[in-house]
């Protein structure tokens, strides 16, 4: 039987809990004086986890049947007439018409400041309002709350107002 303190007892706990549930007893003292004793519970048996390899063993003896491998040896499926059916890009006047040679315009910071509060109003901009006529110094201070504020699409609309602004000062 082994002895420990009440500090002892404090400090260590789950180590003393843990001898006593393999079988120690203790005797727990303050001052000097016995004033517990902790033993294990009389016809209680501690489970075990059973060792893995040996359950794992005691199991019957399985084979690989190879089925598997030789399906994924087949090649893949053959395209079916359903997934032919499927309509594929149809040519129209009014796409054409849409599609343009001449390089697009590159947007203006106005434009861009606009479509920040359009999208990220509620998200990164909650703290400010929109101005009816921002100057390059608004778009810049809207930049950095996207930056601070909004996710990754967000900072790549930042980067965009802050190229603008450079270029336009």
């Amino acid at each position: 039987m082994k002895s420990s303190t009440m500090r002892e007892l404090h400090l260590r706990t789950s180590e003393i809990v843990r001898q006593v549930a393999e079988g120690e007893s203790f005797i727990i003292e303050e001052h000097g004086v016995p004033v517990a004793e902790t033993r294990p519970i009389s016809g209680r048996l501690t489970p075990r986890m059973p060792d893995r390899e040996a359950l794992i063993m005691s199991g019957p003896e399985t084979m690989d049947s190879g089925r598997i491998l030789e399906q994924d040896r087949q090649p893949s499926t053959p395209i079916t007439e359903p997934m032919r059916a499927i309509p594929s890009f149809v040519y129209s006047e009014k796409r054409a018409a849409r599609m343009t040679t001449d390089p697009a315009k590159p947007p203006d910071f106005v434009t861009l400041y606009r479509r920040a509060f359009a999208e990220y109003g509620a998200l990164a901009l909650w703290n400010m309002r929109s101005l009816a006529a921002p100057t390059p110094e608004d778009a810049l201070v809207v930049a950095r709350a996207l930056r601070f504020e909004g996710n990754l699409q967000a900072r790549r609309l930042a980067e965009q107002i802050e190229q603008v602004c450079r270029a336009a000062t």
